[in-house]
């Protein structure tokens, strides 16, 4: 059993790494896998997503105490809480903010019940080029903690130990596989199927460009 937790790609909360990782958990449901989704909002409820268990975050918000709706506390209790309904094997994380956070929050927490769940780590652009370079010390710490980072590029491993080689911090430290961006065979040079579907004629050139 596997829990996958990221943003739903669609909606207020759309982009690249969520679809990437719905993708993923559709991969991984398909294989075998017994695959839960813990994300914020309501389910997509997506025709492809069929199989996945799908577990929504609510946000809080006390007035007063807050000035936005909370998701962090949530989003750690929501993890919780499915780990100790499953029997989970590891916790798949795509962004370091606030899904990767959570994630190893939720890890500390069960362990303390005496609980062990692995964390795997997918950082994204926006933990690198954004917040990274904004919480240096905080993304490394994260980095380190986990079980497991992967990555899609070296050159994105690069960047991201430019961000957390630190101050006269030692050299980070942390288990990594790099695991280059998947194509799906419908992309494959000259296939047919690929123009048909969106209306391109087979004289025109089709460059397409993936990688972090």
């Amino acid at each position: 059993t596997i829990v996958v937790t990221c943003s739903t790609g669609q909606g207020p909360a759309i982009g690249g790494s969520g679809l990437t990782a719905r993708r993923i958990a559709r991969g991984l449901h398909a294989h075998g896998h017994r695959v839960h989704w813990v994300g914020l909002g309501s389910d997509p409820k997506h025709p492809q997503d069929e199989g996945l268990i799908y577990h929504e975050v609510a946000p809080v918000n006390k007035e007063g105490l807050w000035q936005f709706p909370v998701h962090f506390y949530p989003l750690v209790e929501k993890l919780i809480a499915v780990c100790l309904t499953e029997t989970v094997d590891v916790l798949h994380a795509h962004y370091l903010f606030p899904w990767g956070y959570a994630a190893l929050e939720a890890s500390k927490a069960l362990a303390a019940m005496g609980i062990r769940v692995p964390v795997v780590m997918r950082p994204a652009g926006t933990d690198i080029w954004d917040l990274g370079k904004k919480m240096p010390y905080l993304t490394r710490s994260i980095i380190e903690r986990s079980d497991h980072v992967i990555c899609n590029t070296r050159g994105f491993l690069a960047n991201l130990m430019e961000v957390i080689e630190v101050g006269e911090l030692p050299k980070p430290q942390f288990t990594l596989t790099l695991i280059p961006n998947p194509i799906q065979d419908i992309f494959r040079r000259g296939d047919p199927l690929f123009r048909r579907a969106h209306g391109i004629s087979d004289s025109t050139i089709v460059v397409g460009v993936v990688g972090n």
